[in-house]
């Protein structure tokens, strides 16, 4: 009987892993065509998303997305000098080292990664997205009390407000009351 390659076999999985491996390397070869090459010439596969500005809506961004490339997409946004993609890649990159048990702020290495991006990238709006990402960690944290979270919150707003994802419902604690706050509901970016 037929089937499909990579259902229902351990072996047809592990070959199509290595070889998506292997095209998506392949696919970051020409990194420069990739950062120059604008996403609009590929409508209507490829359908313009607001974040994309960030990357100048290059390929590099989708293509680099899709493989996981983000030291090599961080590199050529540093060297091209668009800080705003470094910033983003930077925390994709911390992303990829997050451990799994990281209970404590004090001794998280996670949140210590986030707090130097905010301190390197802190003077853009885009270091809202490490404000929001620093939150969801303080959240999963069995020591951060609830004033912290809210002093974080509130400092995060006086800072970076203007990030879409700034919203209080994005950050919002399950232990704080509903009635504390009312904000606009979560938006991805």
């Amino acid at each position: 009987h037929n089937r499909a390659v990579g259902t229902n076999n351990a072996k047809d999985r592990k070959l199509f892993e290595q070889r998506s491996k292997d095209y998506y390397r392949l696919s970051m070869i020409d990194i420069d065509l990739l950062g120059n090459v604008k996403a609009e010439e590929y409508k209507p596969l490829v359908v313009e998303e607001a974040y994309s500005r960030i990357f100048y809506n290059d390929l590099l961004h989708i293509i680099g997305y899709e493989a996981k490339a983000f030291k090599q997409m961080h590199d050529y946004y540093a060297a091209t000098g668009n800080r705003y993609a470094q910033c983003v890649t930077a925390l994709e990159m911390v992303r990829a080292q997050k451990g799994e048990n990281e209970t404590e702020v004090k001794k998280s290495r996670y949140l210590q990664s986030l707090d130097s991006l905010i301190t390197i990238y802190g003077d853009m709006k885009v270091a809202g997205e490490l404000a929001v990402e620093r939150y969801k960690c303080m959240e999963n944290t069995n020591d951060a009390t609830a004033a912290e979270k809210v002093q974080y919150i509130n400092y995060s707003l006086s800072k970076w407000g203007g990030w879409p994802r700034q919203s209080l419902s994005g950050h919002r604690s399950t232990s704080m009351p509903a009635t504390s706050c009312c904000c606009p509901r979560h938006r991805d970016w």
